[in-house]
């Protein structure tokens, strides 16, 4: 299952709280410019992979009009208008999954939304579920499909 975090600001959040954030046994992040743009993490024998794209990085504005595209679609949303603005202003977009599906691994990554979306002024998306606020109130679902 995908995680993702929509950011307003640039706001990086430091690979020692990420591992410190799952008491991760394990964990390696790349850099580039001084700045990480992927982790892997293993906590408990859970691989999880996180990466960073930045909003103006080449793809990745077509990604955000994507899901603006999709909340548009969202006809009678009353939060419709408002999370379409906050994706297309998004400075920073992390995704997030792990290796298994497991209850484990998803409170592992929940956590690692709420606590990037709280840093970085976001909010995220679940793949099947929705877009939530940092606080986790569901903003908007997803249809069944």
């Amino acid at each position: 299952m995908w995680y993702r975090i929509f950011s307003d600001e640039s706001t990086l959040p430091m690979p020692e709280e990420l591992r410190a954030l799952l008491a991760a046994g394990h964990g390696d992040f790349a850099v580039d410019d001084g700045e990480w743009y992927r982790g892997d993490l293993t906590v408990d024998g859970i691989s999880f992979q996180i990466e960073r794209y930045v909003a103006d990085e080449p793809g990745i504005r077509a990604e955000l009009n994507g899901w603006a595209a999709w909340l548009e679609t969202r006809e009678g949303e009353s939060d419709r208008t408002r999370l379409m603005e906050r994706v297309i202003q998004t400075r920073q977009l992390f995704t997030l999954r792990a290796d298994e599906d497991s209850s484990q691994a998803a409170e592992k990554c929940l956590t690692l939304c709420r606590f990037i979306a709280e840093k970085t002024s976001g909010i995220y998306q679940i793949d099947g579920e929705g877009f939530y606020s940092v606080e986790g109130r569901l903003l908007i679902s997803e249809p069944e499909a």
